[in-house]
């Protein structure tokens, strides 16, 4: 599951940003995540956090060398934009193996949080459409009460607090990823597959910091 939201990140981020027929690229930007997805299995999880910045690093020398042999950069833009185009969603794809290391700590705990996140997604677009503040806070309020359920019904080891510190935090990045989508997405980008894969990359990032800190 890790991989396919990792490979769905690739694929939607570069055709949001405009390089939808960058073949190389996007196969650069998945392996670099499912290659820290690998890391996060393999270490253990005080060292899976600075293994998969180390994976992030060594694709940053792949995709420059990528733009630096490449002809044509598409648009009429110049490389350094489409190398930071890539290099941003080479993060975004390292981001879902947050859930692989939470889920080693507490997986009772990551998959509150996970559920957090969609939960949080889909209230935003209920209540305001994914743009309203009021929206935002319904989604937000919505993902720290279902974490700290979950959580207290999975007996994470984090407890009740944990969940919902977990689900505030999933549900925020989850919300702001969904947020990010539709911006994009307004201004005549492709989100089609990113504006369904880039909210579990962020919402990753919740469920690590909160596996960390109240394990």
């Amino acid at each position: 599951m890790i991989g396919l939201s990792q490979i769905g990140v690739a694929v939607g981020w570069l055709r949001t940003v405009g390089t939808p027929n960058a073949r190389r690229t996007t196969v650069f930007v998945a392996a670099i995540g499912l290659a820290a997805a690998a890391l996060a299995y393999r270490l253990v999880p005080d060292r899976a956090p600075a293994a998969m910045g180390a994976a992030l690093g060594v694709g940053f020398v792949f995709l420059a060398a990528d733009q630096l042999f490449r002809k044509d950069t598409g648009a009429g833009r110049h490389r350094s934009e489409a190398l930071a185009a890539a290099v941003t969603g080479a993060a975004f794809t390292v981001l879902p193996a947050g859930y692989l290391v939470a889920q080693r700590q507490d997986s009772a705990l990551a998959g509150a949080c996970a559920l957090a996140a969609a939960v949080a997604v889909l209230c935003s677009a209920l209540v305001g459409g994914g743009a309203k503040p009021i929206g935002i806070a319904a989604g937000v309020v919505a993902a720290t009460a279902l974490g700290a359920l979950t959580a207290v019904t999975l007996s994470a080891s984090a407890g009740a607090k944990g969940g919902a510190l977990g689900g505030l935090i999933s549900g925020l990045f989850a919300v702001i990823g969904a947020r990010t989508a539709d911006r994009l997405g307004s201004e005549g980008g492709d989100v089609r597959i990113s504006a369904q894969a880039l909210p579990v990359a962020y919402s990753a990032i919740g469920a690590v910091i909160a596996a960390q800190v109240l394990r």
